[in-house]
């Protein structure tokens, strides 16, 4: 009797389709879209934002406007800016967002190349990795900022060192990536680049020893590109000094807290060595891919360990690499727990969906956290129409004007200030300039003394009163300006006064008041209040006071 045909076996469907992943993917960067837009706007945000304006109008950093960061991202946004003819604006801060939103999608890509390249070679598992890592992003790789920028370029130079074998060419690439890294950041100098150099013994015991040392003759090659270039750039520019001083000197003497890290540092190098035979006595074990990604993370972790400075900015690419494990480690869960490709896929889902829901409640995402400010740089461009006048702010987050102070009260300024290295002129610079408005919503960074002058000199702006315009509430008859500009005297509820002004007949109009001790004798109100010129047109006042033409 013949035997019975066995029917062959059908293979599994797959529920993971191209288009599945490709609607993930698309749904996860309109979720980081939408937060754009409602995350709110931090000072060193701002900051940026200032900068990369100031670089767009042809200024020069560390001459023209203080930065204390390499000046690569704010050069390559300026180029947006100025490619797109952005205008001042209260919505210039999101569509600065939005420019940047690139940078979180290549960020997804490269997410999905670490999975495939480290982790999971199947497909579905992969893609699945990327996907739980993406969502778990923080909010800062969607920002307009550096940050979004050194960490992909950290992350890529990680892929790059360890996708393929090394060779001069590759590596030399590797090189060109780190460079223009270190152009955006010095970070990237302690982070992706020594780690690298120290991950070295790791690929000579993999490879062979010739090999490897061209390769790292490409890598440091590659590596001085950019910054030759950056340098040269400064020569020409006649301020290659201060670029020195303030763009590389001024952040490694304030981030340097000067403890005694040799013995640490001894005992990461030494790690190196014993990697090298360890590496090379279970070589056969190692899968060289991952030692390659993984070495040079790791010695980047243990620098972490010794940074001076541990912030949000400094932790991020760490905590996307950090995401990354945990999402591979959750889809090797996942996988365990279901069989079926169909109860797989479902599972990503609602995992992928709990977490951006969760994302959704906890950073507030429903609610319009920027309408302050906004309203802030609406008033700000009221009074101050272009950006060829000053307004003293903290850090920059008044983005469109010059500080007459030149330094940006950020970390190591404050700290220079208190410490007498760095001389607190504000108040002097704001006469100087006759600035009209000051922009206070960090008032945390300045000194007493600078509080006082601007309570002195200064009122705040009813509709957002972190903006303050040149204007004092006369209390006496004997008042003092310090700043020379163009003021008129009203009443409250927006009435010009009138009166005797140093003697002479008073009705309302325009007056330019030298510094110095002034007599108002008001005939028309009790509280009168001295305001600058464009703020009484814009109706920009005190509360109470209001009216404008």
């Amino acid at each position: 009797m013949a035997n019975p045909t066995v029917p062959a076996a059908v293979p599994e469907k797959k529920f993971f389709s191209p288009a599945y992943y490709a609607a993930a993917f698309a749904g996860l960067c309109l979720f980081f879209w939408f937060l754009g837009g409602s995350a709110v706007f931090r000072n060193d945000e701002l900051q940026h934002m200032h900068t990369a304006f100031s670089a767009s109008r042809g200024e020069l950093p560390y001459r023209d406007y203080f930065d204390n960061h390499v000046p690569a991202y704010q050069f390559l946004t300026a180029l947006e800016i100025r490619a797109l003819a952005l205008k001042p604006s209260p919505a210039f801060p999101v569509t600065m967002r939005r420019l940047a939103f690139p940078l979180l999608a290549a960020l997804l890509l490269l997410l999905v190349l670490s999975a495939r390249a480290v982790f999971y070679e199947d497909r579905e598992r992969y893609l699945a990795t990327a996907l739980l890592a993406g969502a778990l992003l923080p909010m800062m790789a969607a920002q307009a900022r550096p940050d979004p920028l050194w960490g992909l370029l950290f992350l890529l130079s990680l892929y790059l060192f360890s996708a393929r074998p090394p060779s001069f060419g590759n590596f030399f690439i590797v090189g060109l990536v780190n460079g223009l890294n270190a152009c955006v950041s010095l970070k990237t100098l302690a982070f992706p680049v020594l780690p690298e150099l120290l991950s070295l013994p790791v690929l000579f015991a993999l490879y062979p020893a010739g090999l490897t040392a061209v390769s790292a003759a490409g890598l440091l090659c590659g590596l001085l590109v950019f910054p030759g270039l950056l340098v040269l750039y400064f020569y020409r520019a006649g301020a290659l000094a201060r670029f020195l001083d303030l763009g590389i000197f001024y952040s490694l003497r304030g981030g340097s807290d000067g403890a005694g890290h040799t013995s640490a540092v001894l005992v990461i190098v030494l790690a190196a060595g014993l990697l090298y035979f360890a590496v090379r006595k279970f070589k056969d074990r190692v899968a060289p891919r991952a030692a390659a990604f993984f070495t040079p993370a790791l010695f980047a972790a243990g620098i972490l360990s010794l940074y001076p400075v541990r912030e949000a900015q400094t932790l991020f690419p760490f905590r996307v690499l950090l995401y990354l494990a945990l999402a591979a480690l959750a889809v090797k869960g996942l996988w365990a727990l279901f069989s079926g490709a169909r109860a797989r896929a479902l599972a990503v889902l609602v995992l992928l969906a709990a977490l951006v829901c969760g994302r959704l409640l906890s950073e507030r995402a429903f609610r319009d956290n920027n309408l302050d400010y906004r309203g802030e740089l609406s008033a700000l461009l009221r009074l101050q129409p272009g950006p060829g006048g000053t307004v003293m702010d903290a850090k920059g987050e008044s983005i469109f004007w010059r500080r007459p102070f030149f330094y940006a009260l950020e970390t190591f300024a404050v700290q220079g200030v208190r410490a007498g290295t760095i001389k607190d002129s504000v108040p002097e610079d704001c006469v100087r300039a006759a600035t009209p408005v000051v922009f206070l919503k960090y008032p945390g960074r300045f000194t007493a003394r600078d509080l006082k002058f601007f309570s002195d000199n200064y009122q705040p702006v009813c509709a957002a009163p972190s903006v303050l315009a040149a204007g004092q509430a006369l209390r006496g008859e004997i008042f003092e300006t310090a700043l020379p500009l163009e003021y008129r005297l009203v009443c409250a509820g927006g009435a010009a006064a009138g009166g005797l002004l140093d003697g002479k007949k008073y009705s309302g109009e325009t007056v330019g008041l030298r510094p110095g001790l002034h007599k108002f004798r008001s005939a028309s109100c009790k509280a009168p209040l001295l305001a600058w010129d464009r703020a009484v047109l814009t109706g920009d006042l005190p509360c109470g006071y209001g009216g404008g033409k």
